[in-house]
């Protein structure tokens, strides 16, 4: 496996994602997208692009999950102003 990309896979179920839309798994460079917990496809993108994020932010250890977080919410909130 190329560990480089982010690889993101979908679900219609899961043991231990039971009420979040997306998770990422910053071992194995993997996201999970959790189809049932969104309400449409702009939702479903908007996950996608969170957990990205994450992703993209992963190498910086300077950052905890909280500030992660954060980052996200204020770009979120860049992107929808332009």
């Amino acid at each position: 496996m190329n560990m480089d990309k982010l690889h993101v896979d979908f679900r219609t179920h899961s043991r231990t994602l039971d009420s979040d839309r997306g998770c990422f798994y910053e071992s194995t460079n993997r996201a999970i997208v959790m189809l049932p917990n969104h309400e449409s496809f702009d939702d479903i993108i908007s996950t996608i692009v969170h957990e990205s994020i994450h992703f993209c932010l992963r190498e910086d250890s300077s950052l905890d999950e909280e500030q992660e977080e954060e980052i996200i919410f204020r770009m979120s909130w860049a992107y929808l102003s332009i």
